[in-house]
């Protein structure tokens, strides 16, 4: 399930309470983030692979937006408990989305996750 937020409380709130999140900063406007609807949807959705996926209209939360140093969009960001460990701007293939959350998912290192 994909969540949507609007402000820099409810994304704190959401990082708060899960491991892996990977956050969409879109705008109805943009091409590229219309691309991406049905590969973050499919994300969503794949029970194999866990991450928590939220979307934030930069047009409905350009506070927000502003706070996370958002230029370009698409842009998605990776959160691991709470901390932002990547960044990139533009579409991407599932595949690709899936190949990048691995390389920033913790290691197994980390039991709690």
């Amino acid at each position: 399930m994909i969540v949507s937020l609007t402000s820099s409380a409810e994304l704190a709130a959401h990082l708060a309470k899960n491991a892996i999140t990977l956050v969409d900063f879109w705008a109805p406007w943009c091409g590229p983030c219309k691309v991406m609807n049905p590969i973050l949807d499919q994300l969503a959705n794949d029970q194999s692979f866990s991450v928590s996926v939220v979307k934030v209209n930069i047009d409905d939360a350009p506070d927000l937006a502003s706070g996370q140093q958002i230029i370009s969009i698409p842009c998605l960001k990776i959160f691991v408990n709470g901390q932002q460990v990547a960044s990139q701007v533009g579409a991407q293939s599932l595949t690709q989305l899936k190949d990048w959350i691995a390389r920033h998912q913790p290691s197994a290192q980390h039991p709690s996750l």
